[in-house]
């Protein structure tokens, strides 16, 4: 996944948020290699279904569900994808009152489980594509029971500084060096933040689910929690021509990492389509 940092490769998968359905945009190149390299990991899918008493996988494919539970299917895309295969992975309803004690995270470990092992196989599958549009993101998760158990991590090319350099500056005083963050990326955060967890027990007080652009071209995403986010791996390289990875920070439980990962596919989307 590390290639893509200072590397042109051709875009095999994608991200996008509609609504409250998390998309996954596959090539069809790839689509054979995904489904072999998760039949050859049929113990570890044993394993995590053990461990975090998941419903059964079911297998890889593209004409029913598929994953921890079905949580994934395919569906028609968009008539100009005519090479993708789409998948819509609806975000889970955690709790809906936001309650603590009103909580049921089946749903999101299901989910983050499933995404956890196909982002593994997408990341394998590098360099296949050998026509189209860059890649801009590499992501992967982790799913355990435990603090920090299920932390998330990005890849992001050279294009997406590029992208965020060109964003307009912050006009207010005491945002030093901000760049403006487009509504469509902090909109999607704080829809599927309170999607999953209830409505805001103080919905006059803004979302604490959003992104900010520091320029010249890092992205930082936070989510509600202790110090929980994304941010900069490091800021040794301004320069535009070289990507960098986003790194987590206290990303405790599947509900943060999947708001975080709704605002990458956010960011994606503006990206891909030059906004």
């Amino acid at each position: 996944m590390d290639n893509i940092l200072e590397k042109r490769l051709l875009s095999w998968y994608e991200l996008d948020i509609v609504g409250t359905d998390l998309i996954i945009r596959i090539h069809d190149m790839v689509i054979p290699h995904v489904k072999d390299i998760l039949l050859a990991c049929t113990g570890q899918l044993l394993h995590t279904e053990t461990e975090l008493s998941l419903p059964a996988f079911l297998p890889f494919g593209t004409d029913a569900q598929w994953g921890f539970g079905g949580c994934v299917e395919c569906k028609p895309g968009k008539p100009e994808k005519k090479r993708w295969v789409t998948f819509y992975a609806p975000l889970p309803v955690v709790s809906k009152t936001g309650a603590l004690e009103d909580t049921d995270w089946s749903g999101a470990y299901a989910l983050s489980a499933t995404l956890n092992i196909l982002f593994y196989a997408l990341n394998a599958c590098a360099g296949i594509v050998r026509a189209g549009t860059p890649q801009h993101c590499c992501v992967s998760l982790s799913t355990r029971k435990a603090m920090y158990g299920c932390s998330l991590s990005c890849a992001l090319s050279s294009g997406v500084g590029i992208w965020v350099s060109r964003e307009p500056d912050d006009a207010a005083p005491y945002q030093k060096n901000r760049k403006q963050v487009r509504p469509e990326v902090n909109d999607a955060m704080a829809r599927v933040y309170q999607h999953m967890m209830g409505p805001p027990k103080y919905p006059e007080l803004p979302c604490r689910a959003k992104a900010y652009f520091v320029g010249p071209k890092w992205i930082h995403l936070d989510c509600p929690g202790d110090a929980c986010g994304l941010d900069p791996e490091t800021y040794a390289s301004p320069k535009l021509n070289v990507g960098y990875r986003l790194v987590p920070h206290n990303v405790d439980t599947p509900m943060q990492q999947l708001t975080l990962l709704a605002g990458i596919a956010a960011v994606m989307a503006l990206v891909r389509n030059g906004r």
